[in-house]
């Protein structure tokens, strides 16, 4: 039996979209900025509720949970739909013709009559009912471009809830923090509960000074590729 699916009774869920081919579309603020849009869409007009994310090169990552009626596969069938939209139309006006001939190649193989494909089929919902497997599952999005090299410390990231979780930074977009039980809780109380228990012993203000002194964010370590290359 497959994890990847949406199970009953269970309302939270890892879930993860991937770029066709694995293309590396988020290298601009612009991009990021489409996902982020997005999500806030879904939050105040289709009840999703976004407790981690982070957003990659190819793909991205979210914890989320859903109120009834809306049901998380139709929400995500929306979101992916307005995500590619806009994403091609930025990549049109920057002429990135690399990445619309994949993506326009994967749409005529698909058959559907779309102009373009660019996200990879489903959103692989992954149940998270035990506090410990969200643990693990809100590290494994924090860590995510500190394992790729990009950055050293996972608040350096600007388009992870790191920097929620870690800053109370809702600068971005608003993320509704979970402690290690699944309840909502105020991000200097998860700092506490969670990442103490990681073994990631600054004090928060410290934290945040290393922060604004240390490298770069996601926009500026990804722009240096920049879009108009190719």
């Amino acid at each position: 039996m497959s994890r990847w699916k949406i199970q009953s009774g269970v309302s939270l869920y890892f879930i993860t979209t991937t770029i066709v081919e694995w293309q590396n579309v988020f290298t601009a603020i612009p991009l990021f900025e489409t996902i982020i849009e997005s999500l806030k869409h879904c939050i105040s007009r289709k009840c999703l509720h976004l407790h981690g994310y982070v957003i990659m090169p190819s793909q991205a990552h979210y914890i989320v949970s859903t109120n009834p009626p809306e049901h998380l596969s139709d929400v995500m069938r929306d979101f992916n739909r307005f995500t590619s939209q806009r994403i091609t139309e930025i990549l049109e006006e920057v002429q990135r013709t690399d990445m619309l001939t994949i993506f326009r190649t994967a749409a005529n193989e698909e058959g559907r009559g779309n102009r373009y494909k660019v996200w990879q089929e489903g959103f692989h919902p992954i149940a998270i009912d035990t506090a410990d497997f969200f643990l693990e599952k809100l590290n494994y999005l924090h860590e995510n471009p500190v394992r790729k090299g990009f950055i050293e410390q996972p608040e350096q990231w600007r388009y992870s809830s790191a920097r929620n979780y870690l800053l109370d930074d809702h600068s971005v977009i608003k993320v509704e923090c979970l402690d290690n039980l699944g309840r909502e809780c105020n991000s200097l109380n998860y700092f506490s509960c969670y990442f103490l228990e990681c073994g990631i012993l600054k004090s928060r203000m410290q934290r945040r000074a290393d922060t604004t002194a240390a490298a770069p964010t996601a926009g500026y370590y990804l722009a240096r590729d920049t879009m108009a290359s190719g």
